[in-house]
């Protein structure tokens, strides 16, 4: 299933303090940036060969630092 941008739970301009543009940058380009990849990532594991997986690189390593940099990224914005 994949992970969806949650609405933000206040308007864009009710934070004192922080700008409406910030906000904006913030969930509409990052936020989403890191859910959009993140589902990208998920559709691209199954997909990469766990034979060839290895410490130093491979593919299938490459895409689980990338899984786990986006998820972060998109739990952090979550919180």
């Amino acid at each position: 299933m994949p992970f969806t941008v949650q609405d933000l739970t206040y308007a864009k301009d009710a934070l004192e303090g922080i700008s409406q543009k910030t906000i904006e940058a913030h969930h509409d380009r990052l936020y989403a940036g890191y859910v959009n990849k993140r589902n990208e990532i998920d559709a691209a594991l199954p997909k990469a060969d766990k034979s060839k997986a290895a410490a130093t690189y491979s593919e299938y390593r490459a895409l689980k630092l990338e899984e786990t940099f986006n998820a972060d990224g998109q739990i952090l914005h979550e919180l």
